[in-house]
């Protein structure tokens, strides 16, 4: 079950309706975007992320690729200059991300 956004968030962001995109498919792609961010994360006293802002974006912005990754025909999605490119789900998403963490990566585990 996600805990840093909400499926009905993640609708408003992605533009898509309840009767097209259900909670449970949007709270896969939540899942999934969070298993990525939080284990690269300093472990903070309290233990909860939900209120960090940036944080939060950055799980939009790996459940946006996510979604876009799942949707696209053949794993293509059109950019900003409407050329088809791959899904962008490698370092590149990592790069989109790293501005927003960089104060909360936990660095020991990228030494590991």
């Amino acid at each position: 079950m996600p805990t840093i956004i909400t499926a009905t968030q993640l609708r408003k962001v992605l533009g898509v309706s309840v009767s097209l995109y259900d909670d449970a498919y949007l709270d896969q792609i939540i899942d999934t975007a969070e298993g990525v961010i939080l284990p690269m994360l300093q472990e903070l006293e309290t233990g909860d992320y939900s209120d960090d802002s940036r944080v939060q974006s950055a799980v939009y912005t790996v459940s946006v690729e996510v979604f876009q990754a799942r949707v696209a025909s053949g794993g293509q999605i059109e950019g900003i200059d409407f050329a088809s490119t791959p899904f962008r789900m490698g370092r590149s998403l990592w790069n989109k991300c790293a501005g927003l963490l960089g104060a909360l990566v936990d660095v020991d585990t990228i030494a590991q």
